[in-house]
């Protein structure tokens, strides 16, 4: 499986830190939030990573390099244009992958289990698996809106309470790349 960590954001809301380093540098108990990321990875055996870069791109190139000291290989994608987070991602694609690839963002903490998650992935015959988690503020979040049996139905970005039906946060993408007939399924973590 391929990793994809999208890095290319600017982080305006976390002025003036990111007018000196990318938000992905920024760092949290003095190691770079991007690190825990990488770690995270190499614990459930995947070395095999794009990075999408952007915003000050070259101190990530330069903090994380071939990704060598993290047990990982990693190589960069810069798109010419911005692209936003999905046109990233099919940028980082273009390099001919194929299969099952995990799509995550540089700049955020988490200790999901990937590997629950890859088989829960592989188990459901979805297309796109979305990590969800529930949070008990979702207003704060974009929610999933899913049925019984998990698959999503809408999403609703960051609704007024009274629209709240189901609350789950979502984030984390797996993608089944080279097919995207079947429903996208929600897996809470």
């Amino acid at each position: 499986m391929h990793t994809i960590i999208l890095t290319g954001g600017e982080g305006k809301r976390l002025r003036p830190i990111t007018c000196t380093m990318p938000k992905p540098m920024a760092p949290l108990l003095n190691k770079p939030t991007l690190f825990y990321t990488l770690e995270l990875l190499k614990r459930h055996g995947l070395d095999d990573v794009t990075v999408a870069i952007g915003y000050m791109g070259g101190e990530i190139k330069k903090a994380v390099g071939d990704g060598r000291d993290f047990g990982l290989h990693v190589k960069y994608r810069s798109p010419s244009l911005r692209l936003g987070t999905a046109g990233s991602v099919k940028s980082a694609l273009g390099n001919g992958l194929k299969g099952t690839v995990l799509v995550m963002s540089g700049d955020g903490l988490t200790d999901i289990d990937i590997t629950a998650a890859r088989k829960a992935h592989a188990a459901s015959g979805a297309s796109v698996t979305v990590v969800l988690s529930r949070v008990s503020e979702p207003c704060e979040y974009g929610i999933a809106v899913v049925d019984g049996r998990g698959f999503i139905k809408e999403f609703k970005e960051k609704p007024s309470p009274g629209g709240v039906q189901r609350p789950c946060e979502y984030g984390n993408l797996f993608d089944r790349a080279s097919s995207a007939a079947r429903a996208a399924r929600g897996y809470t973590a």
